[in-house]
Formats: structure tokens, C-alpha cells, sequence
């Protein structure tokens, strides 16, 4: 969560659950460019991962957004 708040660009919505989060890069006029789900989810006991998944948007840019906020885990 606070990789996602530390990136000016990014905005995000909860959606219902505390580790799922829907994430979104709009343009200068309010467009949406590029929008992702991210969801946390436990792997093996107390193990944790990031699931995601790319909704709208270039692949490019998905790509570098995850690389970033992965980076900042």
C-alpha cells in the first residue's frame, strides 16, 4: 500500500477488500491512461504476493508501473 501512496502518478481505489486495490494513471484531462488491479495474497503460511492485472492501458507503461512499485517493496 505505501508503495503504491509514495508514487505521485498513481491513484487507487480499495475495492471491498483491504489488499485489493484498483490503480489508475490519468492524463492531463482527467482520462484514464492506464489502469491495473493489484491484490496481495498469501502464497504458503505467512508468505505474501502480489497478483495483478493490467485492464486498460499499454503493456509498456503497465509493465514499468509494476517494475516501480515492486521496486519500492
Amino acid at each position: 500500500e505505501q508503495a503504491i501512496k509514495n508514487n505521485s502518478q498513481l491513484k487507487y481505489k480499495e475495492k471491498g477488500s483491504r489488499f485489493v486495490y484498483d490503480v489508475f494513471i490519468e492524463d492531463d484531462w482527467g482520462k484514464i491512461v492506464l489502469e491495473f488491479d493489484l491484490e496481495v495474497v498469501a502464497i504458503q503460511g505467512k508468505e505474501l504476493g502480489i497478483q495483478r492485472k493490467r485492464t486498460k492501458g499499454s503493456a509498456w507503461h503497465y509493465k514499468r508501473c509494476c517494475e516501480d512499485i515492486i521496486g519500492q517493496l
